[in-house]
């Protein structure tokens, strides 16, 4: 794994796993006040995720380790993320629900604009600032953060 960006792809039947899981969200929506405009945002799902399917889902030991923080986020349309990045975090990643429109893009030092595609998943660090476009089809995402301090 590159320690600034890399790609990885998880099977639809791990995905419809993971959305079976975040479909049991009791929770609020707590978009409102955070950096998802137009979309439904969730509390830390990470207490609804057994270990086996975070060994399923992320490449490394050091990340499934480290991991501390994952929400979902469905955009409504015209949904879309500011920009901003996650400093608290060594690593970051976007793992995408569904084929959707609403691109994100990466800014300095990658310079990569990412098309949501069901199962793809977007490891980078946590300093990489980024934003998502406008999404029109309901784009969906599972986000998680790896604690630099834990």
């Amino acid at each position: 794994m590159n320690d600034i960006f890399s790609e990885h792809y998880l099977n639809s039947s791990l995905i419809f796993k993971i959305l079976k899981i975040i479909k049991k969200y009791q929770g609020p929506d707590i978009s409102d006040g955070h950096l998802t405009e137009n979309g439904f945002q969730t509390k830390n799902l990470l207490p609804m995720f057994n270990k086996k399917v975070i060994n399923q889902m992320l490449p490394t030991e050091y990340l499934r380790d480290k991991l501390h923080h994952m929400h979902y986020i469905k955009y409504f349309s015209n949904g879309h993320q500011l920009k901003h990045n996650h400093p608290k975090e060594k690593f970051s990643f976007i793992l995408y629900l569904n084929d959707a429109d609403g691109n994100t893009v990466f800014l300095e030092p990658i310079n990569k604009s990412i098309t949501p595609q069901q199962g793809k998943m977007i490891i980078f660090a946590g300093h990489i600032y980024h934003y998502a476009e406008k999404s029109y089809k309901q784009k969906e995402i599972l986000v998680g953060g790896v604690d630099k301090f834990k």
